[in-house]
C-alpha cells in the first residue's frame, strides 16, 4: 500500500526516487548496461514505502538482470540527502547503483558483470 505524503519532503523523496529510476532507464537505453524492465506506459507510478525501513520503491517498475532471471526493484533510502541515492538489494548485500556523478557504480556494474548483464565486456 503507498505510504501517507508529506509536502513538502515527499513529493522531493518521490521526485528523487523517480529521477534516479530515469536515469537509469537512460543507461541501458544508451547501451550502458544491459537490463530489461517492464514498461508500465499509461499508468502512474506507485511508489511505495517499505514497513521495516522507511525506504521507498516504484513497485510497478520491475527490473531484469540476465534476462528473466533475476528481478530486482531499486530503492531510495529514506530523507537521503545524497544527489543519486539508489541502492539495489543483492542477497544479503546492499549495493549503490550510482557513483556520486549519477554513472553506474563499480559495485552495480561489477554484479552485473556476474550476471552477464554488463554490454561492456
Amino acid at each position: 500500500m503507498t505510504h501517507h505524503r508529506v509536502i513538502p519532503r515527499d513529493l522531493l523523496n518521490d521526485a528523487n526516487l523517480l529521477k534516479c529510476l530515469g536515469r537509469l532507464v537512460m543507461l541501458e537505453k544508451t547501451n550502458a548496461y544491459q537490463c530489461e524492465y517492464e514498461d508500465y506506459e499509461g499508468y502512474g507510478f506507485v511508489i511505495v514505502q517499505n514497513d521495516a525501513d522507511g525506504s521507498t520503491y516504484c513497485r510497478n517498475v520491475r527490473f531484469y538482470a540476465n534476462g528473466p532471471d533475476i528481478t530486482f526493484y531499486p530503492f531510495r533510502p529514506l530523507n537521503s540527502r545524497e544527489e543519486w541515492p539508489l541502492y539495489v538489494d543483492i542477497g544479503e548485500e546492499t549495493i549503490s547503483v550510482f557513483d556520486t556523478e549519477g554513472n553506474l557504480s563499480a559495485e552495480f556494474t561489477d554484479w552485473l558483470n556476474q550476471t552477464g548483464s554488463y554490454a561492456n565486456d
